[in-house]
């Protein structure tokens, strides 16, 4: 029973006594009054018992029943009650108030019980508050028990999956193809031939295109297949849900403080925008890798409020004809501003996904685009989305990490005479292919430790990522048309060479490989090294090959 339960029950029989009280009053002072004019009566009663003894012929012999009258106090308001009286004993009369006394002791027992039941309460109360504060003081040892086991296994877990991401190594090259048109004959398709699992996958991993040549009669006839070997293919029934699900562990690395970057690499049209950027309204699968990182990036914030305070910012650059723009200062000016330095670009802190997709999608209007014969917006520009986050330990304020998350949506890559390029749409797409050579020498230095040769401002704003134990995705997007097949061949030997690249760094702690002195470190290279000269690319590199080969199963 609580506290207030009891209360009100004392309250309740406190009313009832001063009820009785009041009933015992009024039932005395009634006999009182009564029991005063009684004698009288009696006086009368005995003169006519005296009359009848003497004989007197007078005297009016009452029934046995007599009526005797109730008085009180107020004469006037007198009632006559039939009491039925025999007889009377005359000798004396006293008014006894027995039953007032009686009430009164029934309300002290009634009140002695009460005040015992009341501390009887009491005390069960405070026995039960002792066994509750025990019984609290014990689940939270049992949940701090908890909470320091669970801190335990997240950081086996953490460490479990970097030495899973050691494993599959710095780069991680996927391909994906993108659907075709609900009206495209079967026979314009591209057969990429049986969906075989990879290596180390239970993935589509294996790509292998049969190819036709012309003999010396002009015959066509069937050539050696075309085999590409990636982490995995999605096929163009894959979704953007099934793409990210494949690298969501890589945008959790980034909160863990982790350097990754995430490229979209392919000719115009492939389906790298899509990719990255599209917002599913009507199919919420079809978000693309930047809403649902930021979705995952808040809602990890929010899950682990208890354990770590973050701060997260973003920043977003154009690059275009080789030159960086800030796309956030244009959405503060209003319009694109002109040419700017690399390190003064600006940041803006985010609060929430909501926040963060608006500002992305305004920065984005005022991206670079244009008209040509493979896409009617061909992106002309790449585009880099730069998130820093800082996780702050609220346990050890000295635990402090900061990870970075860059998102490239690269221009698609050109070929000038077949995209019908003109004067400075040409232009344009000689600086886009060169850009992207040189991240594929970039790429190949990652893998192997060797130093980078920063000679496009696109390599150079990556630069604050690189380090030792960057992580790069590379998904390489091609198109399931046969009239797009030679600059398909094109694309998945880049592929292939970051597919290399990756093999190269055959050190699964994410280190250099042995006998590499100058590894990158921090982003930047050692000064007097010829690596930081010219627009040479160094030598081995497999970037100097381009797309010569000739996809004839190395592996």
């Amino acid at each position: 029973m609580d506290h207030s339960s009891l209360e009100h029950k004392l309250a309740r029989v406190e009313e009832r006594i001063k009820t009785l009280e009041k009933i015992v009053v009024i039932s005395t002072e009634t006999q009182a009054a009564v029991w005063k004019h009684i004698p009288a009566e009696f006086n009368k009663s005995r003169d006519i018992i005296f009359q009848l003894l003497e004989g007197s012929q007078d005297t009016t012999i009452p029934r046995q029943d007599t009526t005797i009258t109730r008085y009180e106090d107020n004469p006037q308001s007198s009632v006559e009650t039939s009491y039925g009286i025999k007889s009377f004993d005359d000798t004396s009369y006293s008014i006894e108030i027995s039953d007032q006394a009686r009430d009164e002791a029934e309300i002290e027992k009634m009140k002695a019980e009460l005040l015992e039941q009341t501390e009887e309460m009491k005390a069960e109360l405070l026995e039960k508050t002792k066994e509750i504060k025990a019984e609290l003081l014990q689940k939270t040892e049992d949940y701090n028990r908890v909470q320091n086991l669970l801190q335990e296994e997240r950081k086996k877990s953490r460490a479990l999956v970097e030495t899973l991401r050691d494993i599959q190594g710095n780069i991680r090259v996927l391909c994906r193809i993108r659907p075709p048109g609900k009206d495209t004959p079967e026979e314009d398709l591209v057969d990429f031939g049986p969906q075989e699992m990879g290596e180390y996958s239970s993935y589509w991993g294996k790509m292998t295109i049969p190819t036709t040549r012309t003999n010396f009669k002009g015959d066509v006839i069937n050539d050696t297949p075309k085999t590409y070997d990636f982490e995995r293919i999605f096929s163009s029934s894959d979704t953007n849900e099934d793409v990210f699900e494949h690298i969501s562990d890589l945008v959790e690395s980034s909160m863990d403080g982790q350097k990754i970057i995430l490229l979209a690499y392919g000719q115009t049209g492939a389906g790298k925008t899509f990719t990255l950027n599209h917002a599913g309204q009507e199919d919420l699968r079809q978000d693309g890798v930047i809403p649902r990182s930021m979705f995952l990036i808040f809602e990890t914030k929010d899950m682990q409020a208890d354990e770590f305070e973050y701060t997260i910012s973003v920043s977003i650059q154009e690059i275009y004809q080789d030159k960086t723009f800030d796309l956030l200062g244009a959405v503060e000016a209003g319009k694109r501003e002109t040419e700017v330095r690399i390190n003064s670009v600006r940041k803006r802190q985010l609060y929430s996904r909501a926040d963060a997709e608006d500002v992305i999608e305004t920065a984005m209007g005022y991206r670079v685009v244009s008209a040509t014969d493979m896409n009617a917006t061909s992106s002309r520009s790449h585009l880099i989305l730069s998130f820093e986050i800082i996780r702050k330990s609220r346990r050890n304020a000295r635990e402090i990490k900061t990870g970075v998350l860059n998102i490239v949506d690269l221009a698609g890559s050109e070929r000038p005479n077949a995209m019908g390029l003109e004067n400075n749409l040409r232009r344009e797409g000689i600086i886009i292919n060169k850009s992207l050579m040189s991240l594929t020498k970039l790429i190949h230095c990652i893998a192997t430790g060797k130093p980078v040769v920063y000679d496009t401002e696109l390599v150079r704003s990556l630069r604050p990522t690189l380090s030792r134990r960057t992580k790069v995705v590379m998904f390489i997007m091609i198109s399931p048309l046969k009239k797009d097949q030679e600059v398909t061949f094109q694309t998945l030997e880049k592929g292939r060479e970051a597919s290399l690249a990756k093999m190269a760094s055959a050190d699964l702690s994410g280190r250099p490989t042995a006998g590499d002195t100058t590894s990158i470190r921090g982003g930047t290279t050692p000064r007097g090294t010829s690596s930081t000269r010219g627009n040479s690319p160094s030598r081995g590199t497999l970037s100097s090959r381009g797309s010569q080969g000739q996809g004839r199963g190395r592996r």
